[in-house]
């Protein structure tokens, strides 16, 4: 009976070392998310457009730009039971864990664009519309919570990469009907090189004719350099614009605004192929 009994008991921890083990292989198989973000943008001119952030530790951004209620920034704080039904939602749904570019049906129709931050890596899934039905979702789901919240404070864009606890959601494989994105090319790495229409003149044009000098910083007599990085996608778009060095927070968000509101580059090249690509600029602003 004592040799039936020990045979059970190393049999049970036995049972346990392999559960725990399965359930440890499942957590780190799943990619941990801290940061997300999504854009609606303009349909003939008319319909709303803005871009909402949620951190993982609950604070939510609104950004609105056009054909909205609240014009500008502002910020407020989910609750526990606000994130997990947000959880739920992403793990239902299954959000994409390579970035993902759809093929555009019309200029005129507002679409989605998602950014996110899945296991340090920044995902980026372009003109999602009205077929992809999950992502949709997900992005009515903090519609509705935007509507119900209350107690906003004005803000200024969040910086990226704040820490807080993390969002665990599975992954999804690509969809037949769309381009992955495997590698952002450095300036360096491209056989031809990815260029403003018109050439460095031409942007400088851009860059004088388009910059409005926040007016916070003008008059706390405030001027520098920003440095900025963004990508270039092989259609020539630009996305994931960040911030590298800024005297001001003010300044950062009006180079934002100008780097993303700059029309197509023409796009880099490796060995005769369109490729994505990075690219870092500096903006001046000087008072005058």
């Amino acid at each position: 009976m004592y040799n039936y009994f020990r045979a059970m008991r190393k049999f049970f921890l036995y049972c346990i070392t392999i559960l725990i083990s399965c359930l440890s292989f499942i957590a780190h198989a799943q990619p941990k998310f801290r940061y997300f973000s999504f854009e609606r943008t303009a349909c003939f001119g008319k319909c709303p457009t803005y871009q909402i952030e949620l951190q993982a530790n609950g604070t939510l951004t609104y950004h609105g730009k056009a054909n909205v209620e609240k014009l500008g920034s502002f910020v407020t704080q989910c609750n526990a039971k606000e994130m997990l039904a947000i959880r739920k939602a992403m793990i239902k749904y299954k959000l994409p864990t390579k970035s993902i570019t759809y093929k555009k049906k019309s200029s005129d129709l507002s679409e989605l664009n998602y950014w996110y931050e899945a296991n340090k890596k920044r995902i980026l899934i372009k003109n999602v519309h009205e077929s992809n039905t999950s992502l949709l979702k997900v992005a009515s789901l903090i519609d509705s919570l935007v509507a119900k919240k209350k107690n906003w404070k004005d803000a200024l864009p969040l910086e990226e990469g704040s820490t807080g606890s993390q969002l665990q959601v599975e992954a999804e494989l690509p969809p037949k009907d769309v381009i992955v994105e495997e590698k952002v090319y450095g300036e360096f790495e491209l056989t031809e090189r990815h260029n403003f229409p018109g050439g460095q003149e031409a942007m400088s044009k851009y860059i004088q004719q388009n910059l409005k000098y926040p007016e916070i910083a003008r008059e706390n007599d405030i001027s520098g350099r920003v440095i900025v990085s963004f990508c270039i996608h092989k259609d020539g778009s630009v996305y994931d614009a960040r911030v590298l060095k800024s005297p001001d927070a003010s300044l950062s968000k009006e180079a934002i605004r100008l780097i993303e509101s700059m029309p197509k580059w023409l796009p880099g090249k490796v060995n005769g192929v369109n490729v994505s690509s990075k690219q870092v600029i500096p903006i001046m602003f000087v008072l005058k």
